[in-house]
């Protein structure tokens, strides 16, 4: 089963930028930088913790590739879709990594970065510094990709409205259930509402 999470107000657009809407992006981009800082900052305290952090791959692929790998890993999955610019999502993304290194052997964990926003002068590889500092505080150990297809374009097609958002595929690749931050599973986290899910799907099987 796969999860997938989003909801931070970083939304689907028409598909064209003004003057003032890339300003807004760049700005986002900017605080979110700042995020990943306060993400980073405990560790930065413990200079024995921060010394040995393992260096997290960075995968490059296309939305298609990463639903495809996803859709056939054959076990329960916990997809999580985020962005630099996206609090929220920063805010949950230490829930992420916990849950990963406490329970990798029943499930498999995924997390998407979509920063990308088709801008030819801004590529994926734009994001990465930021990413995997980011990454590398957490000392995460979840799979983890830089989506190369434009954000608006993975948000129409797995129909979410923004980020942050959480969907749960089962071992077979189908959708099981879909977290957004809207109607009934708005401000959703991981304690409250995804690990519980899970611990259901657990106790059923």
């Amino acid at each position: 089963m796969t999860m997938l999470a989003a909801g931070c107000g970083q939304g689907v657009g028409d598909g064209t930028a003004d003057n003032k809407s890339t300003s807004e992006s760049v700005a986002n981009t900017e605080s979110a930088t700042d995020a990943s800082k306060t993400v980073a900052e405990p560790a930065a305290r413990d200079e024995t913790a921060s010394a040995k952090k393992s260096e997290p791959e960075i995968r490059y692929e296309p939305w298609p590739a990463i639903e495809k790998r996803i859709q056939t890993g054959g076990k329960i999955t916990v997809v999580d879709f985020w962005s630099l610019s996206c609090e929220p999502c920063l805010r949950e993304l230490p829930a992420l990594a916990e849950l990963a290194r406490e329970r990798d052997d029943e499930f498999d964990f995924v997390a998407i970065a979509v920063d990308f926003d088709g801008r030819l002068t801004k590529p994926p590889e734009t994001y990465e510094p930021k990413i995997r500092a980011v990454l590398t505080a957490l000392d995460a150990t979840f799979e983890s990709y830089l989506c190369e297809t434009a954000s608006d374009t993975v948000f129409q097609a797995i129909d979410i409205p923004s980020i942050p958002a959480v969907f749960v595929y089962g071992a077979d690749g189908k959708l099981l259930k879909k977290f957004v931050d809207t109607g009934d599973t708005a401000g959703f986290t991981y304690h409250d509402d995804v690990i519980p899910y899970l611990d259901e799907l657990t106790s059923d099987s």
